[in-house]
């Protein structure tokens, strides 16, 4: 490409796409005292943070009265923390599948505004996962591989050493279909090793289905390798 087109590239191994989510419930009190611009901001809040089952997704809500908090301080602050999903401080991944409920704050008549609320929310967010932790999140593909009959121990095993799930075998004539979940990174370089077990003459197709949980150890390596500390 850049000898024949001259286009910069660089070269490198599939990265995955891995996300975060908190690793247990945790609820904490945030405050934001500051001068910008010669003029105070002030913002209070406490905030429950939970985690949601897979796909969940974001869910924000508050149990504060308007009288209390009013609400473009509430959205202030739902702005903040949903800004922060984007980039989680423990291993710099997106952070999904979290529930936020609102169950307290205080508001001050001259120096609350919203960029201070927003500001707070994005605080509350990043302490919330430092000190819950977070389980690191993996793409988990699924699909068949079609492999001849006298292959498909040695096709099993392989899938084994990839951390695969065999879900089911189903036999057809001299072929076996083999319908498997895999995490996404046990998968480079997977169509090579099929052929060489194989012989070429077995065939795959996989898709990405969903997001499960990355080992203890693995999630350590991972986070590792990208400067990060685990746990």
């Amino acid at each position: 490409v850049r000898e024949e087109f001259g286009v910069p590239h660089r070269v490198g191994k599939p990265l995955v796409a891995y996300k975060e989510t908190l690793a247990r419930p945790v609820e904490l009190d945030e405050e934001l005292v500051r001068t910008i611009g010669g003029r105070g901001q002030y913002a209070k809040l406490r905030v429950r943070f939970e985690p949601l089952p897979r796909g969940g997704g974001f869910s924000f809500s508050c149990a504060v009265p308007p009288e209390v908090l009013p609400p473009h301080f509430v959205e202030a602050a739902r702005r903040g923390i949903e800004g922060a999903l984007a980039a989680s401080p423990v291993g710099g991944y997106p952070v999904v599948d979290v529930a936020v409920t609102v169950v307290g704050g205080a508001a001050n008549p001259v120096d609350s505004t919203e960029i201070a609320f927003e500001a707070c929310g994005t605080q509350a967010l990043r302490r919330a996962l430092e000190e819950a932790g977070v389980s690191l999140l993996e793409p988990i593909v699924e699909g068949d591989i079609i492999t001849p009959s006298e292959y498909l121990g040695e096709v099993v095993s392989d899938l084994g050493r990839r951390r695969g799930e065999v879900r089911s075998i189903e036999a057809k004539g001299t072929f076996e279909i083999v319908h498997v979940a895999i995490p996404l990174a046990e998968t480079f370089g997977y169509a090579t090793r099929l052929r060489s077990l194989t012989q070429g003459r077995a065939t795959y197709t996989l898709r990405v289905t969903h997001y499960d949980v990355v080992p203890e150890q693995i999630a350590r390596e991972v986070l590792r390798s990208r400067g990060y500390q685990y746990g």
